[in-house]
């Protein structure tokens, strides 16, 4: 699983984490047809259960709609294995935006 280290921790945020998803081809991110996700800093705060993973779903030219499975904590991202076969691999994350 492919894991992403955060600058700005996600408690520290205002909103939460924006995710820049890329469309993905030939082994490489276009950056460009971008889609857009939020990790809310609530999923962070409000988490009772200590499953800090979640699905989210986007719509991207080419792909389709798409989900990903994320599994977080206050500073990193961490993909899951899933989302590296089929048309999920078609979009990747290449930039995290604090919100």
């Amino acid at each position: 699983a492919d894991t992403a280290t955060i600058s700005t921790p996600l408690s520290k945020t205002l909103s939460g984490w924006l995710i820049a998803w890329s469309y993905y081809q030939n082994g490489s991110p276009t950056y460009n047809n971008y889609a857009f996700t939020l990790l809310p800093k609530a999923a962070l705060i409000y988490n009772t259960t200590g499953a800090n993973y979640l699905r989210v779903t986007f719509t991207m030219k080419n792909v389709g709609t798409i989900f990903k499975v994320l599994w977080y904590d206050d500073t990193h991202i961490v993909g899951s294995d899933e989302n590296k076969g089929g048309s999920l691999a078609q979009a990747v994350m290449t930039e995290v935006y604090a919100v």
